[in-house]
């Protein structure tokens, strides 16, 4: 059936087969091998980066935004669709150390380590002075 449905829509080609295989090939669709990329180096990734910003930015002019993106298509091409990395909030040193200490005050009565840990740190921070120590101690006794 498929031959002759073959030999109806193209007579030219079937005429110009040798096999049975290019018969049945005629009415599929040839294949295109996938192109083998590369994997991305570090400077591809910083390239992309790069291009990235200069694309979505409002001062560059139209030119460079379109050879931004001409440049991002090739590179995708040679290695694939490049995923931004998802930024991560940077926290604060004031926050940090507002985490730090919840962590501390909950483990410590329970954890001896927790609590040799935070009485290391007080100590490597204020020195081993009793005079900063006890004016410490003074001040949190206030609270």
């Amino acid at each position: 059936m498929k031959v002759a449905e073959a030999k109806c829509h193209s007579r030219v080609a079937f005429d110009q087969c040798t096999s049975i295989r290019e018969v049945l090939a005629l009415g599929k669709p040839s294949r295109t091998p996938k192109p083998e990329r590369r994997s991305a180096t570090l400077d591809d990734l910083r390239k992309v980066e790069r291009l990235r910003a200069l694309r979505d930015d409002p001062s560059a002019t139209e030119g460079e935004r379109g050879n931004a993106q001409r440049k991002l298509d090739e590179i995708e091409k040679e290695i694939g669709e490049v995923e931004p990395e998802k930024q991560t909030k940077q926290l604060t040193t004031k926050e940090l150390s507002e985490s730090l200490t919840k962590v501390a005050l909950k483990k410590a009565p329970r954890n001896q380590e927790a609590y040799r840990v935070i009485e290391y740190a007080i100590q490597h921070t204020y020195g081993f002075s009793e005079e900063n120590l006890q004016r410490i101690l003074n001040i949190l006794k206030n609270f």
